[in-house]
C-alpha cells in the first residue's frame, strides 16, 4: 500500500510580551506543519521544532499541534532560550508592532492565506 504524503500547511504564531501594564505584541514566527492520516488517525508535525500531536480528525491534530507547539515554545521562553532556540532551528521572526491584546506568550494563531 503506498505512504500517504503529508499535507504542508503554513502557520503564523503571534507572541505577544507583557510590560507590566499592557500586553502588546511583538514579533510572530513562521512554522510548517504536516498533517498526514495513519491508520485511522491523524498526526500532526511541525517540520521546524518537531512537534508532534495526534487525533481523530485532521482539524483537532492540527489544533492539538498548535496548542503543544505554543506551548513549547513558551517553556523555551521561560528558559530566556528562545532567540537561540528559533535560530538554531531556523525560525523566521517577524517583528510587529501592533496595539495591545489581552493574552501573552504564544497565544494567538493567524491562519495562513
Amino acid at each position: 500500500m503506498p505512504e500517504t504524503q503529508p499535507e504542508q500547511e503554513t502557520v503564523f504564531l503571534v507572541h505577544a510580551a507583557s510590560d507590566g501594564e499592557r500586553v502588546s505584541p511583538d514579533y510572530f514566527v513562521r512554522l510548517t506543519f504536516e498533517l498526514v492520516e495513519e491508520d485511522g488517525q491523524w498526526c500532526g508535525h511541525c517540520v521546524e521544532l518537531g512537534t508532534a500531536a495526534f487525533a481523530d480528525t485532521r482539524e483537532q491534530a492540527r489544533v492539538e499541534l498548535t496548542e503543544a507547539t505554543e506551548l513549547q515554545l513558551a517553556e523555551v521562553k521561560k528558559l530566556n532560550e528562545i532567540g537561540q532556540y528559533l535560530r538554531h532551528n531556523e525560525v523566521p521572526v517577524f517583528p510587529i508592532d501592533i496595539p495591545a491584546l489581552e493574552s501573552k506568550g504564544f497565544a494567538e494563531t493567524i491562519p495562513a492565506p
